[in-house]
């Protein structure tokens, strides 16, 4: 006997958003610990995943809850999963860290903290830079103790893009749009600001692009750094309007012109392998979330209701289930006693299931 999976109203939620992303349906957009994939060192295939050596030495002390450990972390281009590797150095800073990898995008590199009993492996990213599937590459890092000295150079296939992309990364820090948007700005948006703030997101959106079509034409660089560049520019304004709108906990009903007027799309292939991007779609993800619970009501049916959407719904349900289907949906029949308690036990499960579908379908 065959029966379909009842699906939460969050998994209706997520499967509709991933579809529409792009993503496979089994992409988680939390980093939750269900939707983390932790990987001790492996030998995999060359042809999906990417070999790092090198070396990293961090001398400088931020706090005395850092740890001197490091850990690789990405979210999978192809399925959403937060990835998170460990690297495993000796005592000189060498290391070796094979992972696995479908397609080119952003790596991190993150520091661990202590917090309390806990470590926080995503708490301090170091940087950001980017690999591909079968290119193997080097990346030595050191940073002395007073942070003037600082060197992060790349070599192997990926080592000219990654090495221009920490030039352009310098001089942007040394730009006015560094924050393209202050975090501190999306904390105070509310109702009556709201639309300034998003005005104030477009212009300085479009300024940063400026800023990098300024910057690209001063500079022979890879045409993929360009391009990446602006996306990640891009979601960093989408992520700050959706985390204003989130805290003043409001409705936007223009959202998606907003996105669309400025090069935002939910399903942006370019960008898939963009850090922000995947935050992007992340937050977007619990913005939906929110509107789907304030409007959620619980709506009134019928067990004749009932029995039509699981005779529909479940047609290899056993005999038992579907001739009590049949009956119930005839209202001239009266029922007995003994039938009302069966058809109660039996159809009450997919009470709140049918409840969820219709107002999944109103609100999709």
């Amino acid at each position: 006997m065959k029966i379909k999976k009842r699906f939460s109203v969050t998994h209706y939620l997520f499967v509709s958003l991933l579809l529409l992303a792009g993503f496979g349906s089994n992409t988680s957009a939390q980093q939750a610990d269900a939707g983390i994939k932790k990987l001790k060192p492996f030998v995999a295939n060359k042809a999906k995943s990417v070999t790092i050596t090198g070396k990293i030495n961090k001398l400088l002390v931020s706090s005395p809850n850092a740890l001197d450990v490091f850990t690789f972390q990405y979210r999978d281009a192809t399925n959403g999963k937060l990835v998170i590797v460990p690297i495993n150095k000796d005592t000189a800073g060498n290391f070796t860290a094979t992972i696995p990898l479908n397609a080119k995008q952003q790596i991190l590199l993150n520091q661990t903290y202590k917090n309390g009993d806990r470590l926080e492996e995503s708490f301090a990213i170091e940087f950001l830079f980017f690999a591909a599937p079968g290119e193997d590459m080097q990346l030595d890092y050191y940073l002395p103790a007073r942070f003037t000295g600082r060197r992060i150079a790349f070599k192997g296939n990926l080592g000219l893009i990654n090495n221009q992309d920490r030039i352009y990364q310098d001089s942007l820090d040394r730009s006015e749009f560094s924050p393209l948007i202050a975090f501190e700005l999306a904390d105070s948006v509310k109702a009556d600001n709201y639309e300034a703030y998003k005005k104030y997101v477009s212009e300085r959106l479009k300024a940063g692009l400026g800023f990098n079509d300024a910057y690209f034409k001063s500079v022979k660089i890879h045409p993929y750094l360009k391009e990446m560049s602006d996306v990640n520019m891009r979601y960093n304004a989408a992520n700050m309007i959706l985390a204003g709108l989130y805290r003043a906990k409001m409705t936007d009903s223009l959202l998606l012109d907003f996105f669309k007027d400025n090069g935002i799309s939910l399903n942006d292939v370019k960008a898939r392998g963009d850090d922000r991007y995947a935050n992007f779609i992340s937050t977007y993800y619990w913005v939906m979330v929110r509107e789907f619970e304030k409007s959620y009501r619980q709506p009134k049916i019928t067990l004749a209701e009932i029995a039509r959407y699981v005779a529909n719904e479940y047609p290899d349900l056993r005999v038992q289930y579907s001739t009590l289907a049949i009956k119930l949906q005839d209202t001239t029949v009266k029922k007995s006693p003994e039938e009302k308690k069966e058809i109660g036990l039996l159809f009450q499960p997919y009470i709140d299931e049918y409840a969820q579908s219709i107002h999944y379908k109103q609100f999709f």
